[in-house]
């Protein structure tokens, strides 16, 4: 016992706690159990032997306690990694369709004097009906006067989608009558 008490310094403690930890670190993992707030805890005994306490137990009379942290602090960024190489190309997508444009052109009288996708005009200039033969609900629409007393018009969508109504008035917001051109793009 004396021969090593003799030996018995702050250094030699500290490699066999180091030793200790390196061949027990795996099992007190695994087993758990001996951790407080992240800390392992142990007690030390005069012979520099090491014993790990659980969270909350004291060492024996004649040892001391010691506790480390588990994790260290944390260290600095590391620095940027070199590129990756480029990935596999892709695979195409689908073509797209081609736009599609109708349009109509209406005299005053409300007759269709020519048109490309208009299945049916119907109504007057209070509110005239252009049936399309496709849904233009999600396509954008332009409409301009052609002839006739009317300087303005108006148009708008219906519950059906593939409808659109013109209406025509002059400034003062009274009917009047007017030939439409109506462009839709889809």
């Amino acid at each position: 016992m004396k021969r090593i008490a003799k030996h018995l310094s702050y250094a030699n403690v500290a490699a066999t706690l180091a030793l200790v930890l390196a061949m027990s670190g795996g099992a007190v993992a695994a087993t758990g159990g001996f951790t407080s707030a992240g800390k392992l805890q142990a007690c030390v005994n005069q012979e520099g032997g090491l014993k790990l306490v659980k969270s909350g137990k004291k060492c024996k009379k004649g040892q001391s306690s010691i506790s480390w942290s588990e994790v260290g602090p944390r260290g600095p960024a590391g620095s940027q990694g070199p590129a990756g190489s480029a990935g596999a190309a892709g695979t195409p997508g689908a073509a797209a369709a081609g736009a599609v444009t109708l349009w109509a052109e209406v005299n005053a009288s409300g007759q269709v004097v020519a048109s490309s996708g208009v299945t049916n005009v119907t109504g007057n200039a209070e509110g005239r009906f252009f049936t399309f033969n496709r849904d233009i609900s999600k396509c954008g629409v332009s409409a301009t006067l052609n002839e006739g007393p009317a300087s303005v018009v108006y148009v708008e969508r219906n519950e059906f989608p593939n409808q659109l109504i013109t209406k025509t008035d002059v400034e003062n917001e009274k009917v009047a009558a007017g030939g439409v051109d109506l462009v839709v793009s889809c």
